[in-house]
């Protein structure tokens, strides 16, 4: 399962550890930190997971994804179970994955989500996109 938060930077993105470097394009000396996109994402994801367990009884991984809409020439990085993911490359990524949930088990945690997790006021920053996917199953759940 994966909780998606994405991001359009007005910069070019490195990812190095836990740490989040947005070059600016217009000033290529001048950077600036996202590290919260993670850190925040981790958070939720970690939070989405236990709000699972405690309504189905069963432990649920959610992957925290952040996917960049900005010059990103690293594409993809793995850093501290959070996935960064340059938007093109999404479907391919999503693709490539496992298919761990069962189709039972997706039905299950799709009606937990749409119970528990009500949508959220359109001025949040964060669009939330809770991707299940079993065998022969795949649903797409956003909340705002």
């Amino acid at each position: 399962m994966f909780l998606f938060e994405s991001k359009r930077p007005g910069g070019e993105v490195t990812v190095e550890g836990d740490v989040v470097i947005v070059r600016r394009l217009d000033d290529p000396e001048s950077t600036y930190d996202r590290t919260q996109w993670g850190s925040r994402l981790k958070r939720e994801a970690i939070k989405l997971s236990a709000e699972l367990q405690a309504e189905t009884g069963r432990r649920t991984w959610v992957q925290g994804v952040v996917f960049v809409w900005a010059p990103f020439p690293q594409r993809v990085v793995d850093s501290n179970r959070i996935v960064y993911v340059h938007g093109d490359e999404l479907a391919a990524w999503l693709a490539s994955r496992d298919h761990t949930l069962t189709a039972e088990r997706c039905a299950q945690i799709g009606a937990v989500i749409r119970m528990y997790r009500p949508c959220r006021a359109r001025s949040e920053s964060i669009l939330r996109v809770d991707w299940l996917r079993g065998r022969g199953c795949s649903s797409w759940t956003t909340f705002f």
